[in-house]
């Protein structure tokens, strides 16, 4: 589930509540209050979704620079500890 999706159904009770005639005309500004704050959860959770994407595209455009730094870093601590560098398997 992503943010919005969770935000979203966070706030469906607050959403359901401020439906209601008779709640926009009792409270008014409490109304408005939870609607501001529903709103900006929501612009929270989509900020937070492109920032997880981002960082999902960086991680899997440099998936064989990791590897490759990851093998050199083996190799290294081989070469450092006298130990037998492992096969590639």
């Amino acid at each position: 589930m992503s943010w919005r999706a969770a935000a979203k159904e966070a706030a469906m009770p607050v959403l359901q509540f401020a439906a209601s005639p008779r709640n926009e005309s009792a409270y008014p500004d409490q109304l408005a209050a939870f609607q501001a704050a529903a709103e900006k959860l929501a612009a929270q959770a989509n900020d937070i979704d492109s920032a997880m994407e981002q960082k999902r595209e960086i991680a899997s455009s440099n998936l064989d620079g990791v590897v490759s730094s990851l093998t050199h870093l083996r190799d290294e601590t081989a070469a450092l500890t006298g130990r037998p560098q492992a096969s590639n398997q």
